[in-house]
């Protein structure tokens, strides 16, 4: 039987808050997201709108809706008076040269920066956190960035999306600098959508290490129970609003959009590889990959495909196997074995390899159909 992927609890479940007085700026452990109306101060009293307070707070709102007043004759509600009694929650206000600011907690922060938090909702290039909010989950959903320093909006840049693993939205802080150096040297925006729970970027496949029989349900070799295959679209949707937000949001040549993760990134590369295969102009799979006899490899045979495994991963048979089935499919299939490197680490150790593989098939021109 294939593994049960459970939990499918939401990664994201914020619990400090700041909003920047007078403005539709706000952020949730520290990811900035827009308000719907402008915050207000009266009498030291912050106020948000209600749509906006179940925005930020989500499924946590439940906890606190018995306590909710109704709304003035604007639809604003007292925030912390609501927020501070019965339910603890900390607060400060801060002057910062991005105005006043005011900063709500489950918990008293060890510190509260106010130079950190106005810059929060300054900063335009570098390593920006992100977030939406998603109708379908009914609660924010994380992203992060890397802005090259040299952007600017006349010139659109190629763009490279990476997928988290198993653990979680923080994959940029985690490759860190090699990634975000490689992006300023090869001019490439960079997307990390957050995946909304643990479901495999929204992958029906089996893992390539899964052991699924033969006489398993075509239509589910997974073996995705009811809660899983309502999920798992849930988290592919959430990814490609995070791509189409920043598309939206800066000049990228859409003709050179390309994309990569480990481990469940990479089972997340190969599905949304051929899912939207006319989006990108080559994807790399690291650590990761799905059972080849339930997966469509001829959608991927206009898109080329680098495989990364490191000798120490307990996959990388597993992954030189994908690499050659791929290419006995008439895919355009490479692989890159890094030597001396673990499951987790391998991709950031050979990021270069990568980011080679995609400067080899930058194009001017159109994308395959």
């Amino acid at each position: 039987m294939p593994p049960i992927r459970q939990p499918l609890n939401p990664y994201f479940v914020p619990s400090i808050f700041s909003f920047r007085l007078g403005t539709k700026q706000a952020s949730a452990n520290e990811y900035v997201f827009p308000l719907l109306l402008p915050s207000v101060e009266k009498n030291g009293e912050l106020f948000l709108s209600l749509e906006d307070l179940k925005r930020a707070m989500g499924p946590q709102l439940k906890e606190i809706s018995q306590a909710l007043p109704a709304p003035d004759n604007a639809g604003y509600l007292p925030v912390t008076s609501i927020l501070r009694e019965p339910f603890g929650y900390f607060v400060q206000w801060l002057d910062t040269y991005q105005g006043r600011i005011c900063v709500l907690a489950q918990e008293k922060p060890s510190r509260v920066d106010p130079f950190g938090q106005a810059y929060l909702f300054t900063r335009k290039f570098g390593f920006l956190r992100r977030a939406f909010y998603m109708e379908e989950v009914q609660q924010l959903v994380p992203y992060s960035l890397y802005i090259p320093t040299y952007y600017t909006p006349e010139k659109p840049m190629k763009m490279a999306v990476v997928l988290h693993g198993l653990g979680g939205n923080n994959v940029l802080e985690r490759a860190g600098a090699p990634l975000f150096q490689t992006a300023e040297k090869y001019g490439y925006i960079l997307c990390a959508p957050n995946c909304y729970a643990r479901g495999m970027h929204g992958s029906p496949f089996p893992m390539a290490r899964d052991f699924v029989p033969d006489d398993v349900d075509p239509e589910n070799p997974a073996g995705l129970d009811e809660e899983q295959q309502r999920i798992y679209p849930l988290c592919e949707k959430a990814d490609m609003l995070a791509i189409e937000k920043t598309l939206d949001e800066y000049a990228i040549d859409r003709n050179n959009l390309f994309l990569f993760g480990n481990s469940m990134g990479g089972d997340g590369t190969f599905h949304l590889g051929q899912k939207y295969h006319h989006l990108w102009r080559a994807i790399a799979p690291c650590g990761g990959g799905p059972d080849m006899r339930f997966y469509p490899m001829e959608k991927l045979k206009n898109t080329p495909v680098h495989l990364l495994v490191g000798t120490e991963d307990p996959g990388y048979d597993i992954i030189q196997g994908l690499y050659h089935q791929l290419q006995a499919h008439g895919v355009s299939a490479s692989i890159t074995l890094v030597g001396g490197e673990p499951h987790g680490n391998a991709w950031i150790a050979a990021i270069d390899k990568i980011f080679d593989f995609f400067n080899a098939h930058v194009s001017a021109g159109p994308l395959p159909k």
